[in-house]
């Protein structure tokens, strides 16, 4: 994840090289953050199929039994989500147009988002997952992720009204399917695929961590192999 927020942020000023157009471009990072934001709640939803995928592109053959498997896993989970956070504060930071107070006007923005990621984590990790749970937290934040990019396109005034009409209209409904069919499974998709041979009994999120019971078989291997 670090590293595509990295290559995100190398790639911001790339590809988007007007300044007066770095607004917009943080608009459009924002609504790409929470449609893909959302779509790994897809993934992890169909982790098996994912990590089938994955197994016949690398080659491995459990990607979860192995640490270049898990890396690979993660890289196709959170690669893109990853570029578009890295590139949001690069975006950010060109659309400040009066250079002369750039200085000043950089260090409150890096302190605002410095205050925004501490506080994040703590809203989320203390009463997000615990009352919500993890799926439905990340959906959440996907709607207010692409809430806010749509207003910023709104404010820009450079998008006609129905092509924002129908960028929103259908982020919405991605992240919309994505809850109604996708969430109520992904984190059970994930306690099944840590123990592939037991019954999921029950599952808990909190705050340090998700606790889930399951029956386990007297003899895993023979079950297996059943």
């Amino acid at each position: 994840l670090l590293f595509a927020m990295g290559l995100g942020s190398i790639l911001m000023p790339l590809v988007v090289r007007d300044r007066t157009r770095h607004l917009d471009a943080l608009g459009w990072v924002q609504v790409g953050l929470g449609v893909t934001g959302a779509t790994t709640v897809l993934a992890l939803a169909n982790l098996g199929w994912v990590e089938q995928v994955v197994a016949d592109v690398t080659g491995i053959a459990e990607p979860l039994g192995s640490l270049a498997g898990r890396v690979a896993l993660t890289a196709v989970i959170l690669a893109v989500p990853g570029l578009c956070m890295g590139a949001a504060l690069p975006a950010a930071t060109g659309a400040i147009r009066n250079l002369h107070r750039s200085g000043r006007r950089i260090g409150v923005l890096y302190g605002i988002t410095t205050a925004g990621n501490i506080a994040g984590s703590l809203t989320a990790g203390y009463l997000l997952v615990p009352a919500l749970g993890a799926t439905r937290t990340v959906l959440g934040l996907a709607v207010l992720n692409i809430g806010l990019g749509v207003l910023m396109l709104v404010w820009t005034g450079r998008v006609g009204r129905r092509a924002l009409i129908a960028v929103a209209a259908a982020a919405a409904l991605v992240v919309v399917l994505i809850g109604a069919f996708a969430a109520p499974g992904a984190a059970v998709e994930m306690a099944v695929q840590r123990t592939p041979h037991s019954r999921l009994v029950a599952m808990r999120e909190g705050l340090r961590g998700t606790v889930t019971i399951s029956e386990v078989p007297p003899m895993p291997v023979m079950a297996a192999n059943a």
